[in-house]
């Protein structure tokens, strides 16, 4: 598959397919950027604190679907499917919880539901873990489109003449590059090699200026996270879950 053909599909599916990875770390769970999960005897609610208005606002008055995904068991084929409590909903204009009912899955997402060019689009706001399994599986997922999102610009930026090349380590963290990266909250720095690992909350990126490149990161958990593109087109990954929602 052409390089960018598969940095594209592999965008398209982060965004359905966060997967779970062991880890020793305890990450936070039941709330995510002000938005919790609220167990009652009916069931849970997803609850938006005041931290949460702009987030709401994204949400309010529009079409919107719930749900919550229960994840496969470690080492098992991908992710079992998103199951959508109760359909497409009208939220609120005004903020209020909203019912999701069980939530004994590994994490629940709120999503904005519409139409671009006839063709149905779910597109995530916000996503809440519930188990500790989801909130590994959601950070490992966020960390695996970053990487994705790195390798994607150097290859749209090419290499000066070449555009069919990846960009080189300067040309990526300097520049245009670096201010495109700044743009979508990435901060990149250059790898002497493919092998290398950044400092936590960096992105590290490596190539040989034509056809063989690399975007490495550290998880929440400390795993070191990595994608691969070698010269014949081939993929070397440990994200391969998060990415495509198959086993490494």
């Amino acid at each position: 598959m052409p390089t960018r053909l598969l940095l594209a599909a592999a965008a398209a599916a982060l965004l359905a397919a966060p997967a779970a990875a062991g880890a020793a770390t305890t990450l936070p769970v039941g709330e995510a950027h002000g938005v919790r999960i609220v167990q009652g005897r009916d069931g849970a609610t997803i609850v938006f604190t005041r931290r949460a208005n702009g987030l709401w606002r994204q949400l309010a008055g529009r079409t919107i679907e719930v749900g919550c995904t229960q994840l496969g068991p470690p080492g098992g084929a991908g992710i079992m499917q998103e199951g959508i409590t109760g359909g497409a909903m009208r939220a609120p204009k005004q903020r209020r919880p909203l019912p999701v009912g069980p939530a004994d899955s590994d994490y629940c997402t709120v999503a904005l539901r519409y139409e671009n060019d006839r063709m149905l689009m779910i597109d995530p706001v916000v996503r809440i873990p519930v188990t500790q399994a989801g909130a590994i599986a959601l950070d490992e997922s966020e960390k695996s489109a970053l990487l994705i999102g790195a390798l994607g610009m150097a290859s749209t930026l090419g290499n000066g003449g070449n555009p069919s090349a990846f960009s080189t380590p300067a040309q990526l963290t300097r520049g245009l590059g670096a201010r495109m990266l700044k743009r979508e909250g990435m901060s990149v720095v250059a790898l002497a090699a493919a092998t290398d690992t950044p400092r936590a909350g960096e992105v590290g990126y490596w190539s040989d200026g034509a056809l063989h490149a690399a975007a490495v990161t550290l998880s929440a958990a400390g795993r070191r996270l990595y994608v691969e593109l070698g010269p014949e087109g081939e993929l070397r990954t440990n994200v391969a879950r998060s990415i495509f929602a198959i086993d490494e």
